[in-house]
């Protein structure tokens, strides 16, 4: 992994630098690459300029067009239905994407034909079964906190789930949250599919909770995503909160 550190001198925010710097310790100038699902395109940006040769592809319309405002090349496309001829890219990036692929095994069988013989996979992603009660608590708790200090708004979904089950467990209301409403697919099932198809290269966890403190709803000061990093990473040292993220790389078999 790069040793680059995030400083308020930085030209993007801190989860676009930890992913990039993830990315850019598995690849090399000229390599075409694939990223799937990359909203605004602010992550695909700074690959470019850092030499890849980069398509980047979201089904929301709403992305494309945030990143046209910006000057960003992002299709207008769902992966499922993307044509590009077989082996096209040498690496395929899933920065935060593919807990939501359903069908798991027909996106992966699409990677595998779009990769180039020993191209390779990489996946910024999280463990959804990973939280546990310590770690909820402190999350919904914060956001409590932010929100009632005015610079964060529940959605819906989440106000409903919060008043049904919050009384009850901060963990239960991640789990309707993400196993309920989002149906999001768990590490164990993608390392299962993922084995059928490619070999695990590297494998290592890293803290994930701060990335929610970066959505526009927060309406922090850029800045202080960095401060619950920092927070995160402390509390993770400390065995208080458990690293949910992690980093995958996997080559095709």
């Amino acid at each position: 992994m790069s040793t680059a550190t995030y400083t308020a001198e930085t030209e993007m925010d801190i989860c676009t630098f930890h992913s990039l710097q993830f990315v850019l310790s598995h690849v090399q100038k000229g390599q075409k690459l694939l990223e799937v699902g990359c909203g605004s395109g602010e992550l695909a940006l700074q690959l470019e300029k850092a030499g890849l040769l980069v398509t980047a592809i979201d089904k929301d319309e709403n992305a494309s067009m945030r990143a046209a405002a910006e000057g960003i090349t992002v299709q207008e496309e769902d992966f499922f239905e993307y044509s590009a001829e077989k082996e096209s890219f040498d690496v395929i990036l899933f920065s935060r994407v593919l807990h939501h692929m359903h069908p798991l095994d027909v996106a992966l069988e699409k990677v595998h034909t779009l990769l180039k013989p020993n191209g390779i996979l990489l996946l910024d992603e999280f463990a959804v079964e990973g939280m546990d009660e310590k770690s909820a608590t402190w999350f919904y708790g914060l956001k409590q906190v932010l929100a009632e200090a005015g610079t964060y708004s529940w959605s819906l979904g989440e106000q409903k789930i919060k008043d049904k089950f919050g009384k009850e467990s901060d963990l239960e209301i991640w789990k309707q949250l993400h196993l309920g409403m989002h149906s999001v697919i768990d590490s164990e099932t993608m390392r299962k599919e993922l084995a059928k198809r490619f070999k695990l290269q590297s494998d290592s966890t890293v803290p994930y909770l701060y990335r929610y403190f970066a959505d526009r709803r927060f309406r922090l000061k850029d800045e202080l995503v960095p401060r619950v990093y920092e927070w995160e990473c402390k509390l993770i040292q400390q065995q208080v909160l458990k690293p949910i993220g992690f980093y995958w790389l996997y080559h095709k078999a």
